[in-house]
C-alpha cells in the first residue's frame, strides 16, 4: 500500500469571546509531500490516518460547538451576502446582469453546451474552458460584496469534454486509473450493453463508457430553445448535447461517452504522480479550476454507491463491468476514503462545495414544518452551521424564515439545480427583483445558537436576533419577522 507522510502544520485552537468561534487553522494530510520544515518525519498510510484525522476534527469541533470541515471564509450574517445560485445558460455565455447580486454562483456542466457554437460542437469539446471563462466573467461583473464562482466537477465520471480528463483517456499509459469493460461481454459473450465503439467515427475503447447523458451527433441544435428535444437525426440515439458533423470530438482515439475513474487507483503512480495528486493539482486546483483566484469551489455531481456503481449511468453498468465478488465493495470503500481526503484538502486550501452544505427545502405543510424544526434546525445537534436553504418561488417568505431560524455561521439561501436559461431570457429574476426588502434588511446576529419551540408540542418555533425576531407557526405556516427598534 502506498505510504504517506502525515504533516501537522500550525495546529492550534483559539478560544475566543462569546460571539467568536474556535479557529482550526489547518490540519494537513498530503500525499507524497516533501521538503516541509514542519514534517513530523515519519510515514504512515493515509487510509490508516485519515479516519483519526477526521475524528480529531470532529471531536475538537464538537467541544467548541463547531462542526468539522466548515469553510475558512470570514463569517457574515448579512443576508444579501449569503445567497447561492446553481446556474447555467444552454447557449452562449452566461448573462451576468440578472445574477450580479448573488454571492455564490455555481456553474453546471451544461453551461454553453447547446447550439452550433456550444462546447459539444467544438472540435475538440471545451467544456472545462467555457466554465472557467464564465466563472471569471461572473466575478468580474458581480455587484456582490464577496462574489464567488464555483464550477462543475464529477466525482466518479471521467468526462472527456474536459481537456484535463481527455488528455489522460487518450493516453493508454493512464488506463489503470479508469474502470474497464469485463473481459467477457455479458450479451451472449459477444456484445456489451454500452458499446465499446462509436459507429460514427469507428473509434473504440476498452475503458468502460456509456452514452446515457453524453453529447451525441443526434438532436437538433435548437432543442433547448424550441423546447422540442424529440426531433432526432434519423438513425442515431438521443444525446445530451449536439455535436457537430461528422461526429463528437473528444480526442484522436476516443469514442464519446462518460468514462469512470477507478478510485482504487488513487495511489497508483503514473508519469511521476498518483491519481490523487492529479485530482488535486490538475482536476481541482488547475488554472481553470480553484487554482484561479476567481474560482473558489465546486459542485461535485454523482457518486459511487455501496455496490461500487457510479450514479446516472446505463442500468446494465454492473454487467458490462463484470465485478468479481467483493470488487464493488472495494471500489465503494476507496471512493469514500478518497473523498474524505478531498473534502478536507479543499477546506484547507480555502475552497468549498455544495455537497458539504446541509441542504434543506422550506416546509410545505404542518407535518413537514414540525419535523424540520424539531429534528433538524431547532435542536442542540443541529448540523446547520453550514446550511443551504432552497428557496420555494411559491412561498419565499417561509423559505426566508427557515433560513433565519436555522442558519449558522455559514448559512446561505438560494437555488440548487433548476435548469438552464438562454442569454436573452432575463433569468433568474428571483433576486433582487422580488422580496429585495427581505434580503437587504439588517437582522443583526442570532442571539441563540438555534431556534427553539415556545413550549412542548406548540408547533411555534422562534429565534431572537440582535436586530430582529423571527418565528413560524407550523400549524398555519404563518411567519413573523419583526424588526427591532
Amino acid at each position: 500500500m502506498e505510504m504517506y507522510k502525515f504533516y501537522l502544520l500550525d495546529f492550534f485552537i483559539f478560544l475566543l469571546p462569546s460571539q467568536e468561534k474556535v479557529s482550526l487553522e489547518s490540519i494537513y494530510v498530503s500525499p507524497d509531500f516533501t521538503g516541509d520544515v514542519f514534517s513530523i518525519g515519519y510515514k504512515i498510510s493515509m487510509r490508516a490516518i485519515l479516519p483519526y484525522f477526521l475524528l480529531l476534527q470532529q471531536v475538537t469541533s464538537k467541544i467548541a460547538g463547531l462542526p468539522a470541515l466548515t469553510p475558512i471564509w470570514p463569517v457574515t450574517y448579512v443576508a444579501n451576502e449569503s445567497s447561492y445560485l446553481y446556474w447555467c445558460n444552454w447557449t452562449g455565455p452566461v448573462n451576468t446582469k440578472p445574477i450580479e447580486n448573488w454571492t455564490i454562483v455555481s456553474l453546471d456542466w451544461s453551461d454553453q453546451k447547446w447550439g452550433p457554437t456550444g462546447w459539444a460542437s467544438s472540435q475538440p469539446m471545451d467544456c472545462e474552458e467555457r466554465l472557467y471563462s464564465d466563472a471569471v466573467n461572473i466575478v468580474s461583473q458581480s455587484k456582490a460584496r464577496h462574489p464567488k464562482a464555483w464550477v462543475y466537477r464529477n466525482s466518479c465520471k471521467a468526462l472527456p469534454w474536459y481537456a484535463s480528463v481527455r488528455k489522460l483517456l487518450n493516453d493508454p499509459n493512464y488506463n489503470p486509473w479508469f474502470l474497464r469493460y469485463a473481459a467477457t461481454p455479458p450479451i451472449n459473450g459477444t456484445a456489451y450493453y454500452s458499446p465499446k465503439c462509436d459507429p460514427l467515427n469507428n473509434k473504440c475503447s476498452d475503458l468502460y463508457h456509456d452514452s446515457t447523458l453524453s453529447p451525441d451527433y443526434s438532436r437538433m441544435p435548437m432543442c433547448p430553445i424550441t423546447g422540442d428535444c424529440s426531433v432526432q437525426v434519423p438513425g442515431y440515439p438521443s444525446g445530451d448535447g449536439n455535436c457537430s458533423s461528422p461526429a463528437c470530438d473528444v480526442g484522436p482515439t476516443l469514442p464519446v461517452g462518460e468514462y469512470v475513474f477507478d478510485p482504487r487507483s488513487w495511489n497508483v503512480s503514473i508519469g511521476g504522480r498518483t491519481l490523487g495528486q492529479w485530482w488535486l493539482e490538475e482536476y481541482l486546483f488547475s488554472p481553470t479550476g480553484a487554482g484561479n483566484p476567481n474560482i473558489t469551489g465546486f459542485y461535485f455531481d454523482d457518486s459511487i454507491d455501496a455496490s461500487g456503481l457510479c450514479s446516472e449511468l446505463d442500468s446494465h453498468q454492473l454487467a458490462d463491468l463484470g465485478y468479481s465478488d467483493g470488487e464493488g465493495a472495494q471500489i465503494a470503500s476507496a471512493y469514500k476514503s478518497n473523498f474524505a481526503f478531498i473534502y478536507a484538502e479543499l477546506v484547507r486550501r480555502g475552497a468549498y462545495t455544495e455537497q458539504q452544505f446541509t441542504t434543506v427545502g422550506p416546509p410545505g405543510n404542518m407535518a413537514q414544518c414540525n419535523k424540520l424544526m424539531r429534528d433538524s434546525l431547532c435542536n442542540s445537534d443541529s448540523p446547520t452551521l453550514t446550511l443551504l436553504v432552497r428557496i420555494n418561488d411559491d412561498n419565499p417568505l417561509v423559505s426566508f424564515a427557515t433560513y433565519l431560524l436555522g442558519r449558522g455561521d455559514y448559512g446561505f439561501f438560494g437555488h440548487t439545480w433548476q435548469g438552464c436559461g438562454s442569454p436573452d431570457v432575463n433569468q433568474p429574476t428571483r433576486y433582487p427583483s422580488w422580496h429585495a426588502d427581505l434580503y437587504d434588511a439588517d437582522y443583526g446576529v442570532p442571539l441563540a445558537a438555534t431556534c427553539h419551540e415556545t413550549s412542548p408540542g406548540s408547533g411555534v418555533f422562534e429565534r431572537p436576533w440582535s436586530k430582529s425576531f423571527v418565528s413560524i407557526d407550523c400549524s398555519t405556516l404563518a411567519v413573523n419577522i419583526t424588526m427591532l427598534p
